[in-house]
């Protein structure tokens, strides 16, 4: 029997399912699709290349065929194998590309001085129902979950709906629902807010201080890209959302900042 195909089957197929294994939620991802459509590719492959059959002829005819398909046969299968372990390699080197931390770590941080007191800021900022009306480029609407006090708990119900041309390449309108909830509460000083009905871990912080202007705002914003994501290349198409991101983030600030010095809040 010739062991050959069978080598390269486990060469193909094992790195597959240890990668699957060890990151349980890229089975429903493009690796997993990539690997068990690879891994049958070569499995037709081989099996095409290991019945391979000499022409039938004279005797000695037919062993010079059959050292000549031998051989070709050998050829193919290096051939196979070498472009597997290679195409292995890039796949696997891609993989712990996106594995590290910080390579789908994302940070946007902004500051901004508003002429008013740090007790009149922190109040608009920390009502969550009051980001529709300087993130005003967005159809949003939010409501506050259950009664009481704004603090450390308290949930908002927020709805956006982003509508065709509103972010790079988006061609068509988008809804998102989701809960957002505060996790730090210290009163005009410091706000963190995370949206806890996501699947990506992201925070927004934002602390208050004194200036001799009035107030300054800085708002930093965290996200971890999941790894699935970061694996099928979603973080390098990235750029050009994080700018509108960032052109946003300053145009949403100007209002606010118009909207409390106008004493409009």
């Amino acid at each position: 029997m010739n062991w050959m195909p069978v080598r390269l089957l486990a060469i193909l197929a094992i790195p597959a399912f240890v990668i699957v294994l060890v990151e349980p939620t890229l089975r429903s991802s493009l690796l997993a699709t990539f690997g068990i459509g690879y891994v049958i590719a070569a499995l037709i492959v081989i099996a095409q290349a290991a019945t391979t059959t000499p022409t039938p002829g004279p005797p000695s005819e037919r062993v010079n065929r059959l050292d000549e398909a031998t051989l070709e046969r050998q050829q193919t299968l290096v051939s196979y194998g070498a472009t597997a372990v290679a195409m292995l390699l890039l796949v696997a080197a891609w993989v712990v590309t996106w594995w590290p931390f910080a390579m789908r770590h994302f940070t946007l941080t902004s500051t901004v001085v508003i002429e008013r007191d740090p007790a009149t800021v922190f109040a608009f900022v920390s009502d969550l129902r009051n980001v529709p009306r300087f993130y005003y480029m967005f159809d949003e609407t939010i409501e506050k979950i259950g009664d009481g006090p704004i603090a450390v708990g308290t949930e908002f119900r927020t709805h956006v709906i982003l509508h065709k041309g509103d972010a790079p390449r988006l061609d068509r309108d988008y809804v998102f629902d989701g809960t957002e909830e505060i996790v730090l509460y210290d009163p005009n000083r410091e706000l963190a807010i995370r949206v806890s009905s996501g699947l990506d871990p992201n925070l927004a912080t934002f602390t208050f201080e004194e200036d001799p202007a009035g107030t300054r705002v800085t708002h930093r914003f965290e996200h971890l890209q999941s790894y699935s994501s970061g694996f099928m290349g979603v973080i390098v198409t990235a750029g050009p959302t994080r700018r509108v991101m960032r052109l946003n983030r300053e145009k949403a600030w100007q209002r606010a900042k118009q909207i409390l010095e106008s004493g409009t809040a």
